[in-house]
């Protein structure tokens, strides 16, 4: 039975737990702002300064003094990635707590748990014979504990097939980490645009929106400072975005008009909403409104 036990408490016991195994001096022997000191210097260490096995043991104690039977892959598969604090937060808090992980860390973590090698794993489809279907599917709910991203399709016997044989680990991977157009289009396709994947979906496709829009008005964008660039040129009146080959007064629309055919997607009206104080990022976000429009209404 899941028993109420204040953060204080959670904390405290964390603490005093760690400083058992890794600390010189009992924290009774310390005076109230050495204690202080200590605790905080324990909680912002990482996990993985204990034991793999002391950290099994630690989250198998703090479900017993809390009841709560919660899942704790991050702290004993990757305790490399998360704090003491992390682990305070998962005991205390009523939602699970999550972290983000670089793609390098991700990758380093898919290698060491499969025994495949970042390269060939990167670039091998779920329906290939790399790895296992099953093992597939455990590093995915791994990873979902982890960062609290959903990719596994919930009640079905299949739960990856819906993403396709063609996409690989690499797609997944960017998924749980840098994000990936691929898999958040085949989601919002599938699942019939939930709200939490257009999210994730319209964040990217905003930047290939942008990327595309500056190319079009004659940007040569480079990719080393392009966030920069693209956040100069969203600031450009809409009036003066136009493509060095076409310069005349009305010339400004020629560009949105082949982003739009570019992006198979239609702006509404005649661009009659478009004005002296209108920026390009104006017309950026009303591509991601017509996009996010597409989407709830089934298509893609």
């Amino acid at each position: 039975m899941e028993t109420k036990i204040f953060q204080p408490v959670v904390k405290a016991f964390v603490v005093e737990f760690v400083n058992n195994h890794t600390g010189k001096a009992s924290l009774e022997d310390l005076s109230v702002e050495q204690r202080d000191e200590k605790a905080k210097e324990i909680l912002e260490q990482k996990v993985s300064s204990l034991p793999r096995a002391a950290v099994k043991q630690l989250c198998n104690e703090l479900k017993a003094l809390t009841g709560k039977q919660k899942r704790t892959t991050l702290f004993t598969k990757t305790p490399e990635l998360a704090t003491f604090a992390n682990l305070v937060e998962h005991f205390s808090g009523d939602t699970d707590c999550t972290i983000e992980m670089t793609k390098e860390q991700c990758v380093a973590f898919w290698a060491r748990e499969t025994q495949v090698s970042p390269e060939k794993l990167l670039s091998s489809p779920i329906g290939g014979q790399v790895i296992t279907r099953v093992l597939a599917i455990r590093m995915c709910e791994f990873c979902e504990d982890i960062t609290g991203r959903q990719i596994l399709a919930t009640e079905s016997r299949t739960p990856m097939q819906y993403l396709g044989a063609e996409t690989t680990y690499g797609d997944i991977i960017d998924y749980f980490t840098v994000g990936s157009k691929k898999i958040n289009d085949i989601r919002c396709k599938i699942f019939k645009a939930a709200p939490e994947y257009i999210d994730a979906y319209l964040a990217m496709f905003r930047g290939e929106v942008a990327k595309a829009y500056a190319i079009n008005c004659g940007l040569n964008l480079d990719e080393d400072k392009l966030e920069e660039e693209i956040k100069l040129f969203e600031q450009k009146p809409v009036f003066e975005c136009k493509n060095p080959d076409f310069t005349s007064e009305r010339d400004w629309d020629l560009p949105i008009w082949w982003t739009e055919d570019q992006l198979c997607l239609n702006l509404p009206a005649k661009f009659d909403w478009v004005s002296k104080d209108t920026k390009a990022k104006d017309v950026i976000d009303a591509f991601v409104k017509a996009k996010e429009a597409r989407l709830k209404s089934g298509r893609k």
